[in-house]
């Protein structure tokens, strides 16, 4: 059984929040990795169970969540989307917790924040 969830990229500091309710759903893993799927426009994040050189360790933030600093995955993933790297964007997607994984529609990202930047940034 699938459950809706989402992710958002903070282009300005290259940082990703993982939701506390998408970490449980694909098992509380001791670390994680992103595949995306260029072609789809599809992104998993999968649990994994040990330190590989894709993975990253879960630390939980105050909330439960997740947050991942990485300049090179965010700079290439904002280059292959064409997103705007002065916004913030929210990603849908839905956690499958049989595999362990929860996979997001890339092609589904809203920006979000204060509507005043979105409005400068496009003249």
């Amino acid at each position: 059984m699938s459950n809706n969830t989402h992710i958002s990229f903070y282009l300005s500091s290259y940082r990703i929040h993982i939701f506390r309710e998408t970490i449980q759903a694909i098992g509380t893993p001791g670390y994680v990795r992103f595949l995306v799927n260029r072609e789809a426009g599809s992104m998993i994040l999968q649990a994994c169970g040990r330190k590989t050189p894709t993975s990253h360790k879960v630390v939980t933030d105050c909330t439960g969540g997740m947050e991942i600093k990485s300049f090179p995955f965010c700079s290439v993933l904002a280059k292959e989307m064409n997103w705007n790297d002065m916004f913030s964007y929210r990603i849908p997607g839905q956690t499958f917790p049989d595999q362990h994984i929860a996979v997001f529609d890339l092609t589904g990202a809203e920006p979000i924040g204060r509507n005043d930047e979105m409005k400068e940034a496009e003249f």
